[in-house]
């Protein structure tokens, strides 16, 4: 009993432990771009439909700890739920060019979009995309 408990405190004392939860700003635009100045990050905008299968399939991939690991140091996660289509929607849709569901686009505080997902893409995908807005994040 006394060594399973050593094995088990050395693998506990070696495991990293998970990034923490996304901290979406639901539907506010104004809010998240006004924490991403105030934590020197950008804005990673997915826009959403309870309706669009796809949807839900990219909202889980970006709960994976492998991405949020990516998107919590670089991004404020907004999601702009168009499940029911309102004006306000649409012209962020339309200011982001975001008109498929789901999109994705990583923008910088003043407004340069750094990356745009248009389509359903794999978890490396999505990784290979966010990781690159976030080195643009970063250039001086």
């Amino acid at each position: 009993m006394r060594i399973a408990v050593l094995v088990f405190g050395a693998l506990v004392a070696c495991t990293k432990p998970p990034p923490p939860e996304l901290e979406w700003v639901r539907g506010d635009e104004a809010a998240a771009f006004a924490r991403a100045r105030s934590e020197h990050k950008g804005v990673l905008i997915h826009v959403f439909a309870s309706w669009a299968i796809q949807s839900q399939e990219v909202a889980l991939a970006l709960e994976a700890p492998s991405l949020r690991a990516v998107i919590t140091p670089s991004f404020v996660p907004l999601l702009v739920d168009v499940t029911e289509p309102t004006p306000e929607n649409e012209a962020l849709q339309a200011r982001y060019d975001a008109k498929t569901i789901p999109a994705i686009v990583l923008v910088a505080t003043d407004g340069t979009v750094l990356g745009r997902i248009k389509t359903v893409a794999s978890p490396d995908e999505l990784r290979t995309t966010i990781e690159a807005a976030a080195r643009d994040l970063r250039r001086p």
